[in-house]
């Protein structure tokens, strides 16, 4: 059985995609013998000692401290230039584990060629999705091993007694339909999308007066989410904030509305689809990879063109079930943490 470090800058309490992602994988490796060692610059590494290890160069010391401690097999570094700076010290100066390195967004970072350097150290780079893949190639012109390792989730039904508190704590009895969006209010191609689905919510309040839109997260540019839902009358739109646990609200909801102008591939989307909520989706990054019409719909940035979307299937409940359906039938062929553990199992050279 191998050894395998997860360097992450975010793990759980810390909410997000990444959290969600090394998680996830770590469970997988567990159940499958390997030993894992989490090192996390926010929130709770596998153990006190590699929890909240900082960002930066304090990371690269301290998880290089902890790499020479645990003498990992394999070196798996997520998202941020000090993860992989780590794992390349350690490689030079006192061992060659297997080194690899994942893109979570799309977003270029500042220092191309630095970066590009570091990424050499990498046996091999994954990417959520084909289009993250392209345009980050492109972008970083990046050679070697390149493979595409999408998230996953789980097919865990979420507690019913949660689900019902969280419908009396948003008071959402009589409320139809019910929508939500869970991400976080952080980045502007995010947020830009989330301001349109509110439009589109605005159209949609036309024909369902008690239409409400559950925005579950949060983040700076949560005042532009704000503003952008004034003058829709009463609580039409609720921040909730961050949960522990996104299905308990995705629970309540009759659509999800994952509506973004930027994306890799959202966790959150399979979440909504894995507890078999209909998906309406922008037609971004890699969405479309997951969505092809039979197990949810995509939508253009339109705001009336959202609304259309949401009203076909507010008034076809057969439509929208069946969709539904398919989207959970969808995460459970392609989109659980056990799917994808062979694809692992490669990428880290463990031969099964």
């Amino acid at each position: 059985m191998a050894k395998v470090a997860l360097l992450t800058p975010y793990a759980t309490p810390v909410p997000g995609g990444i959290s969600s992602f090394v998680s996830g994988l770590g469970r997988v490796l567990t159940d499958h013998g390997h030993t894992v060692t989490v090192l996390a610059g926010e929130g709770e590494g596998d153990t006190l000692e590699h929890s909240e290890l900082g960002h930066g160069r304090r990371y690269v010391a301290k998880a290089f401290r902890d790499l020479v401690n645990t003498r990992p097999d394999v070196v798996h570094c997520h998202s941020h230039w000090y993860t992989i700076a780590a794992a390349a010290r350690y490689a030079r100066e006192a061992a060659r584990p297997r080194i690899v390195f994942s893109f979570h967004t799309t977003a270029m970072p500042t220092a191309r060629v630095l970066f590009a350097r570091l990424l050499r150290e990498a046996d091999t780079v994954t990417f959520v999705s084909a289009a993250q893949l392209a345009e980050v190639r492109e972008g970083l012109r990046l050679g070697g091993e390149l493979r595409i390792l999408r998230p996953a989730t789980d097919l865990r039904v979420p507690d019913a007694i949660a689900v019902e508190r969280f419908a009396r704590e948003f008071r959402l009895t009589g409320a139809f339909p019910v929508l939500a969006f869970v991400g976080p209010l952080e980045y502007r191609g995010k947020v830009d999308g989330v301001i349109d689905l509110i439009r589109g919510v605005r159209h949609v309040r036309e024909t369902f007066p008690k239409v409400r839109l559950l925005i579950i997260g949060d983040g700076a540019l949560r005042r532009k989410v704000e503003e952008a839902a004034q003058g829709l009358g009463g609580d039409t739109v609720t921040i909730t904030g961050f949960l522990s646990d996104p299905k308990v609200g995705l629970a309540n909801t009759h659509l999800y509305c994952h509506i973004s102008r930027k994306e890799g591939l959202p966790i959150a989307l399979l979440e909504a689809m894995s507890v078999g909520r209909c998906a309406i989706a922008s037609r971004t990054g890699g969405i479309p990879e997951v969505i092809d019409g039979s197990n949810g719909v995509l939508v253009e940035d339109d705001p009336k063109l959202i609304a259309e979307a949401i009203y076909d299937l507010v008034v076809d409940v057969d439509k929208r079930e069946r969709l539904g359906s398919e989207g959970r039938k969808t995460i459970e062929r392609h989109f659980t943490w056990n799917a994808r553990w062979p694809l692992v199992s490669a990428v880290y050279g463990l031969g099964g």
